[in-house]
């Protein structure tokens, strides 16, 4: 959570419209599985060979569209991150005694540095993590229509390997 807070303080317009083009992006990827499957069920059968194929060209162009603007905008809001943070050190360093400076260790300076470059790629990568949960939840949401038994069993698998995965981190 204070990732998104430095994101808001940053630009809030800008990190709303990231996270509203990663929803679009995640529900076309999501959206897939379900249109392949429609799709290959009715040209078995010979029906609507244009319209899913008009359909899934549509949903993939959307969803290059969508991911890589999300990146862009990712990478330049990180650079926004990036740049406020790198003031905030320089900016301590600058307004205090020189004495205060000296005492200070370099390596805690190069540290908070390094910190905020970690910092920017943890917003990048958190976008894209927006990005996956949604395409999964769409996916899970399909198998729960498809067989309530077989989308409980998914979710309480995919809750294990995460609780293992945290556990085990």
């Amino acid at each position: 959570m204070p990732l998104f807070n430095l994101m808001t303080e940053t630009s809030v317009p800008k990190t709303l419209y990231i996270l509203a083009i990663s929803l679009i992006a995640g529900l076309c990827t999501g959206g897939i599985v379900p249109l392949v499957i429609d799709a290959t069920e009715d040209m078995v059968s010979g029906n609507h060979y244009l319209t899913h194929a008009t359909r899934l060209l549509l949903v993939v162009a959307l969803l290059i569209m969508t991911k890589r603007v999300s990146q862009q905008r990712t990478v330049a809001l990180a650079g926004d991150i990036h740049e406020r943070l790198i003031l905030r050190i320089s900016n301590r360093i600058r307004h205090a005694q020189l004495r205060e400076v000296e005492e200070w260790s370099h390596s805690d300076i190069l540290l908070k540095i390094v910190s905020a470059q970690l910092i920017t790629q943890a917003a990048i990568k958190t976008v894209d993590v927006f990005h996956n949960i949604v395409a999964m939840l769409i996916c899970w949401l399909y198998i729960f229509q498809l067989s309530a038994q077989v989308g409980v069993i998914f979710l309480l698998a995919f809750l294990f390997a995460v609780s293992g995965y945290e556990l085990f981190q």
